[in-house]
C-alpha cells in the first residue's frame, strides 16, 4: 500500500476506505460450502446431529432390507426396494399380501394392485430418523440466523467496501480505456 500511495495516492486513499471483512468472510467460507448448503462444521451440535441422522437412516434401511431379504416376505412384495411415501420410508406390498407385512399403509399404486406399507417393525425407526432430521433443520436456521445476523450487523461497511471498490474500478476502467485510445 505504501508504494501504491506514491504512485496513485488517490487510489491508495479510496482503498483505505475498504473495510477488513476477512473475519465475516472466514466466518461464512467455514460454514456454507460452494454449493451454498451449511456444512458439517458450521457448528459442533451440527456434526453431531448430522452424524445421527446419517446413523438413523442406515439403522432404518437396514431393517427394511432385513425385511425384504427374509423368506417370509419375498412373495408379499411387489419390488424390493425401498421407496419414499409422505417422506416415509415404505415397502411395495401386493394388495392381496397386505396382511403379511403388518403396517400403516402409506399410499397404493395407480392400479391399485400395490400399497406402500411402512412396516411396524420400522415405524419408531422411521420416527427417529425424522426427529433428527428435525433437530438438523433447526439447528441449520439457527446458523443461517446468526450469519445474517453477523452480516446486518456489518451492512454498511459491506456497502461502503461495495461503493468504495466500484469507484476504484470505475477508474482503473477508465485509466485502461485511455491507454488504449
Amino acid at each position: 500500500l505504501c508504494q501504491a500511495r506514491n504512485i496513485a495516492p488517490k487510489l491508495a486513499e479510496i482503498a483505505q476506505t475498504i473495510p477488513d471483512l476477512r473475519e465475516i468472510h472466514n466466518r461464512i467460507r467455514t460454514a456454507i460450502d460452494i454449493h451454498g448448503k451449511v456444512k458439517d462444521q458450521a457448528s459442533p451440535t451440527l456434526m453431531v446431529l448430522r452424524e445421527q441422522v446419517r446413523n438413523a437412516y442406515r439403522r432404518l434401511t437396514r431393517a427394511l432390507e432385513q425385511i425384504i431379504e427374509s423368506e417370509i416376505h419375498q412373495e408379499s412384495l411387489q419390488d424390493q426396494v425401498i421407496s419414499i411415501r409422505g417422506e416415509r420410508l415404505v415397502l411395495q406390498v401386493k394388495v392381496e399380501h397386505r396382511h403379511r407385512v403388518p403396517g400403516i399403509v402409506l399410499g397404493a399404486s395407480k392400479t391399485g394392485a400395490t400399497l406402500f406399507i411402512e412396516p411396524l417393525a420400522t415405524v419408531e425407526l422411521c420416527n427417529t430418523w425424522k426427529e433428527l432430521g428435525l433437530k438438523e433443520e433447526r439447528e441449520v436456521s439457527r446458523i443461517l440466523e446468526e450469519l445474517s445476523t453477523m452480516v446486518g450487523d456489518v451492512a454498511d461497511d459491506i456497502q461502503q467496501g461495495a461503493q468504495a471498490t466500484t469507484q476504484i474500478d470505475l477508474i482503473l476502467a477508465k485509466a485502461r480505456y485511455s491507454v488504449s485510445l
